[in-house]
């Protein structure tokens, strides 16, 4: 900072807990937030309903550190498979609408899962590159952050580190959760 001064008498020092100024600020907060309904009909299935529309391809990226990904494209609707150590995951988003519906192997991996998943589509909803979970992976498989986030399978564990490490699941979602909490007190 080459102004100290300056940075704490405009209160631009509020940028890095989230209660900032202008788009990326606690204005942006809404873009975490997240609606987690279990299905009333299927106890191993849970709808999430995001705040704005998402890509499907970003999704199928973030979506494997649960494990390999096979990805159909149909009429607007992503249909994803997901094999891994954490069990299977059939996912099935449908941007225009804002939702996703994970249908988890059981009930006992939809409780184990399902925070998880929810925490992995904050950064779906609004990533900004911070590199936080870049920084965090022990492998090296988070290749680039940003509007392109990417994953390499063949690096990728899929221990969930990149999501469980990082309270939120985001560094930006966390920061953002504080300042809320700080200003509704």
């Amino acid at each position: 900072v080459d102004r100290p001064d300056r940075y704490a008498a405009e209160g631009v020092w509020k940028n890095r807990r989230g209660g900032g100024i202008g788009a990326n600020g606690l204005p942006a907060a809404h873009k975490y937030d997240i609606v987690t309904t279990p299905c009333q009909l299927d106890e191993a299935s849970t709808t999430y309903e995001l705040s704005e529309k998402f890509d499907l391809r970003n999704l199928a990226e973030l979506l494997k550190p649960f494990g390999h990904v096979s990805f159909e494209l149909a009429d607007g609707i992503g249909k994803y498979h997901v094999v891994g150590p954490h069990g299977t995951l059939t996912v099935k988003a449908i941007p225009h609408w804002r939702r996703i519906r994970v249908n988890f192997d059981g009930r006992a991996a939809r409780r184990r899962l399902e925070g998880t998943v929810r925490m992995q589509l904050r950064k779906l909803q609004a990533c900004v590159g911070c590199g936080a979970c870049a920084a965090i992976c022990p492998h090296g498989a988070i290749v680039r952050v940003g509007s392109h986030y990417s994953i390499s399978d063949e690096r990728c564990s899929r221990c969930l580190h990149c999501i469980r490490g990082l309270r939120a699941g985001c560094r930006a979602a966390d920061s953002l959760h504080a300042a809320k909490v700080v200003l509704n007190g």
